[in-house]
């Protein structure tokens, strides 16, 4: 998987794929993959179910989008295996400032927004800034 003389990274996505490795299927010696697993990506999924159903059993329950960032745990970064202990403290601090907002961190371009715009007018439809568009 690398020569001698560099290092081949994959970055995770949806779950701590360093724990996870050994649910692949086919997968025999997942300590072979895992010395390539620099970090993942971390989507909650049940922090968000979480939040839903906490939503309808306090009959708070709506229609339309509902936060899930860092703030609340939703997303995040998985530090297994210790491949970025070294710039932890770097990514916790702009976690915080995307956390308090001194970082904007936009989910889409202006450019797709101008598009999906365009489009929706083509339509007769107004898309409302409602979700991530800030």
């Amino acid at each position: 998987m690398s020569s001698p003389d560099r290092q081949l990274w994959a970055i995770g996505v949806d779950t701590d794929q360093f724990e996870t490795v050994d649910a692949i299927a086919g997968v025999v010696d997942s300590a072979s993959l895992r010395r390539h697993i620099l970090t993942s990506m971390l989507k909650r999924v049940d922090v968000g179910t979480y939040t839903v159903l906490d939503a309808y059993a306090h009959g708070n329950l709506h229609p339309g989008p509902y936060p899930l960032d860092l703030a609340n745990g939703a997303i995040g970064i998985a530090y297994s295996g210790g491949f970025i202990d070294d710039i932890r403290p770097r990514i916790e601090a702009f976690k915080a400032q995307i956390e308090s907002g001194e970082i904007d961190v936009p989910c889409v371009t202006e450019e797709r927004h101008a598009a999906a715009d365009q489009a929706a007018a083509r339509q007769g439809w107004t898309l409302t800034p409602e979700g991530c568009r800030h």
